[in-house]
């Protein structure tokens, strides 16, 4: 069957939208091109039931690594080889449907750039030994290859939105990779939100039944944890969750307020979703200048990871919100000392 990716950056030739053959089964296919997941069944229970067995086949892998196709020998020499190999220069995080992404997109175009991504190494497997992150990334040897090639020194990254949110993730980074450079990406709090929800409903974990109750819940959890303290639970994990943290997430300036108690201010480049949309040559060169490489010309500026919404978000709905961020927005101005262009 042929797939038409919804991304109206998408596109084959000129104005002619971009479309694929896809023969699979799955209830939803990334778009080769600009990597937006493409719903293929409506029917949001078989979208569930998808999710489901992927966690449990995940989950009994990694309770058989004997026969996990995953934990074979490769890995293995990988790790056996890992002090030889880099550690990161850069991290990009901001929260999840940022456009964090799209600017991982753009900057591995640079052929001294190379940029993981989602390896959650400082959340959730920090316990592994460091040589075990290191796996993830080029060899020293690869390294001097490179610089000899292109005369430019060889930028390592990994771009992890949710490292934005993990209470304990800045720390950790410090500890690590103490002289590491933050990219960080923040979208409009309200868009954020919305998107987020969409993509979580989409994905079969967002089982509410619009975006009015999902808010209305939430609120109604802050209001309980404000007036009866003893009820908030200490773990990290519960501040990371995207499903219960919509609007909590959107508090950019205390997440930020974590990350510069570990780190100078000079360390960062922060910008907006809106700016990278607006101009992506003029960000992804003032990346690249922050990275210390000179620019490249080869990109081809599309959005990636571009979700396709069915439901509207209502006025009513929206006004919450905007009176809900306001007080946050305008402390993450005073904190970057400068105002944001949403």
């Amino acid at each position: 069957m042929k797939i038409t990716c919804h991304n109206k950056e998408c596109k084959k030739l000129r104005d002619i939208p971009f479309t694929f053959e896809y023969n699979g089964k799955d209830s939803f296919v990334d778009c080769p091109k600009c990597s937006s997941k493409i719903i293929i069944k409506k029917n949001e229970k078989n979208i569930r039931n998808d999710s489901k067995f992927r966690n449990k086949l995940r989950m009994w892998l990694i309770r058989h690594p004997s026969i996990n196709p995953y934990n074979n020998s490769k890995n293995k020499i990988l790790k056996n080889n890992s002090k030889d190999r880099l550690l990161p220069n850069f991290l990009i995080f901001g929260g999840t449907r940022s456009g964090g992404m799209t600017l991982q997109r753009y900057l591995v175009k640079h052929p001294t750039v190379i940029c993981e991504r989602n390896i959650h190494f400082f959340e959730y497997t920090i316990t592994n030994d460091v040589n075990w992150y290191k796996t993830h990334f080029p060899t020293k040897k690869y390294k001097n290859k490179i610089e000899k090639q292109f005369k430019q020194n060889l930028r390592v990254g990994e771009q992890t939105g949710t490292y934005m949110f993990f209470p304990n993730v800045p720390s950790r980074v410090k500890e690590v990779i103490p002289n590491v450079k933050l990219i960080a990406i923040l979208r409009n709090p309200i868009d954020m939100v919305f998107s987020r929800y969409n993509h979580m409903k989409n994905q079969g974990f967002e089982v509410s039944a619009n975006f009015d109750e999902v808010i209305d819940m939430e609120l109604k959890r802050i209001n309980i944890l404000e007036k009866q303290k003893e009820m908030k639970m200490d773990n990290p994990f519960f501040d990371n969750s995207m499903i219960f943290n919509y609007i909590r997430h959107g508090n950019y300036a205390s997440r930020l307020e974590e990350w510069f108690k570990y780190f100078p201010k000079k360390q960062f480049l922060i910008f907006t979703n809106k700016e990278l949309t607006k101009d992506p040559s003029k960000f992804t060169n003032k990346t690249f200048e922050f990275l210390d490489l000179e620019p490249v010309k080869n990109i081809e500026y599309i959005k990636h990871n571009v979700s396709d919404y069915k439901e509207k978000m209502n006025e009513s709905t929206k006004k919450i919100l905007e009176e809900r961020f306001r007080p946050y927005n305008e402390k993450l101005d005073e904190l970057l000392d400068r105002k944001l262009e949403w």
